[in-house]
């Protein structure tokens, strides 16, 4: 119970901002558009409503718009299941409904399962998700340096909690369980260990932040590896019995899982490089599992535990690769086609603002503009003539002073002449 009064806490302190709630209004109503209901009385209604996620539109309106707004959508997406919750699945860092996927969905579903073993399968699920979204956004070019160290926590919370289940169902002596957990946690490491090495080598601009994160997935790696080898020497304290059970239910479960994945690849058109990746994954289990079905026959049944583990590891690795790659190339088409669309309404936005209208004034700005010119240049020009007069009798001036000192001085001398001559 104290779990579920924490997350009615945590549902309670998340909100939207308006335009926010308009967004999960508009989302809604247009899901409620495209599945209309058939009837019209109300117990058909309601019938209908739980059966497809619909309301009434003006009822809707009216529960977006109140102020309690966000706790009655969360009822809804409690009470009435996918539309929004499926949305919010969906959701990446960034984005309006992702609070709602990590807080709420995945909250809930920490909160409903019970056992050890459980726990640490969506440890398993939890972390790849955190790094399918790191590489999800990085592919967008949208993995800046906060949503990597939010991604990296939440990864590394997750990956704590796996550890920590599988120890307690180890304790339990549920030894191919445990074996199951370990194989598939360190499955998931590795395929995606790769897929980020991939895009960090073709995406230099988010190269800083997948290596970041890179850095705790090798570690998390090497971890896995360690507790393998520690596997490997629990192993051979059971009883040859007990081995020989393990061997053959790994045989099974590993060889079940070699088809279910040539199923998947099959129904899949992949990039070239990314169809060599898991070609050459798939190869590695069909040899892993032949050598452990001969060791298995040679009663070799530690070592055939051990080559089992690695088949079921290497399938598991080139299904990872090859779900991860065609969803990355899916959201980049989108994430792509929704920009150009974008801007393609933006240019049309702007071709039809130019009215008639807007383009007269536009008009009559260029005349106005061009006739400041024009008034400008002849200012400058009757600014440059005055300069000139100026400058022109100025220099009269001069002359006439010097024409009048050359008087002046020629009478002087003459009068002075007179004297001399007189005396």
């Amino acid at each position: 119970m104290w779990k579920l009064r924490h997350y009615k806490k945590a549902i309670q302190k998340i909100g939207l901002l308006p335009q926010e709630k308009r967004d999960i209004y508009n989302r809604l109503l247009l899901f409620i558009k495209e599945n209309p209901v058939i009837k019209t009385n109300s117990q058909r209604l309601i019938k209908q409503g739980h059966k497809n996620n619909t309301v009434g539109v003006a009822k809707l309106k009216i529960i977006v718009t109140k102020k309690y707004a966000m706790p009655v959508i969360l009822a809804l997406i409690l009470i009435l299941g996918g539309g929004t919750s499926a949305l919010a699945n969906q959701a990446l860092p960034g984005d309006f409904l992702y609070p709602i996927k990590v807080n709420v969905n995945e909250g809930i579903r920490t909160t409903l399962t019970f056992s050890s073993q459980a726990q640490a399968q969506w440890d398993v699920e939890r972390a790849q998700k955190r790094l399918e979204e790191a590489e999800q956004l990085a592919a967008q070019n949208r993995l800046n340096e906060q949503v990597q160290t939010e991604l990296e926590a939440r990864f590394q919370e997750a990956s704590d909690s796996f550890e920590k289940n599988t120890q307690e169902v180890e304790a339990k002596n549920k030894t191919q369980a445990m074996l199951e957990l370990r194989t598939s946690f360190e499955a998931a490491l590795k395929a995606h260990e790769q897929v980020l090495s991939d895009i960090a080598s073709e995406n230099q601009q988010t190269k800083e932040s997948i290596d970041a994160l890179l850095a705790k997935v090798r570690a998390r790696v090497d971890d896995a590896e360690h507790q393998q080898e520690e596997v490997q020497a629990h192993l051979e304290t059971q009883s040859q019995t007990s081995l020989q059970i393990l061997a053959r239910n790994q045989q099974n479960t590993s060889g079940n899982k070699i088809t279910e994945v040539e199923k998947f690849l099959a129904k899949l058109t992949l990039a070239t490089s990314t169809q060599a990746q898991t070609t050459e994954k798939m190869t590695s289990a069909h040899a892993a599992y032949d050598q452990g079905t001969t060791q298995l026959e040679n009663e070799q049944f530690a070592q055939a535990i051990t080559s089992f583990q690695l088949a079921f590891r290497s399938a598991q690795e080139a299904q990872i690769i090859a779900a991860v790659n065609a969803r990355i190339e899916i959201k980049l088409d989108s994430f792509e086609r929704s920009h150009s669309e974008s801007n393609e309404n933006k240019n049309e936005e702007e071709h039809v603002s130019s009215t008639p209208e807007d383009i007269q004034h536009q008009e009559q700005e260029q005349e106005r503009e061009q006739e400041m010119n024009e008034n400008a240049s002849s200012t400058q020009e009757q600014h440059d003539n005055d300069n000139e007069h100026g400058e022109l009798n100025v220099s009269s001036s001069i002359n006439v002073d010097v024409q009048l000192q050359n008087k002046e001085m020629e009478l002087e001398h003459n009068g002075k002449g007179k004297i001399d001559s007189d005396l």
